[in-house]
């Protein structure tokens, strides 16, 4: 088991790193986000097991991108998706890892294209993703989906 500080180290260590890969796999939706009004979503997402996350890239929608940051954190890009479906479909995932990994911790975080955070560079919403995640482990928000509204709620 991996303990939330080591959690929160490996983010806040690793941050400039999981940003690039995230950003390079967004361009194309932030080129359409801009061009067309398509919007998206990223959800990220960590356990505090030795769980290797890439058993769920075959569980998202054959629009949507799996995106792996390390064995046991995960990013999915939603595509053409608004800020309340992103949640169900976020919900969907994190059911289908509850029915695997009963009682190990989760922590999920997602932003969409539709916040106040976005920008047509993906700079911010990306950062807010990761603050997002930051903020639920630090909280030790096991199993609650929080999206960066929420977040900026319990401020």
């Amino acid at each position: 088991y991996i303990r939330l500080a080591d959690m929160l180290s490996l983010i806040k260590n690793n941050r400039h790193k999981y940003h690039n890969i995230i950003l390079d796999s967004i361009k194309d939706n932030l080129y359409r986000k801009e061009r067309y009004q398509l919007d998206f979503a990223l959800a990220i997402a960590t356990c505090d097991a030795d769980i290797c996350m890439h058993d769920f890239a075959n569980k998202i929608r054959s629009t949507d991108k799996f995106i792996v940051l390390e064995d046991h954190i995960s990013c999915v890009l939603l595509d053409g998706i608004s800020a309340d479906t992103a949640i169900k479909a976020t919900s969907n995932l994190q059911t289908i890892f509850q029915g695997q990994h009963f009682g190990e911790k989760l922590f999920i975080s997602l932003v969409s294209s539709t916040d106040n955070n976005y920008d047509n560079d993906g700079y911010k919403m990306i950062n807010s993703l990761l603050d997002v995640l930051e903020y639920s482990i630090f909280n030790n928000m096991d199993h609650e989906i929080v999206d960066y509204n929420q977040m900026e709620n319990y401020k």
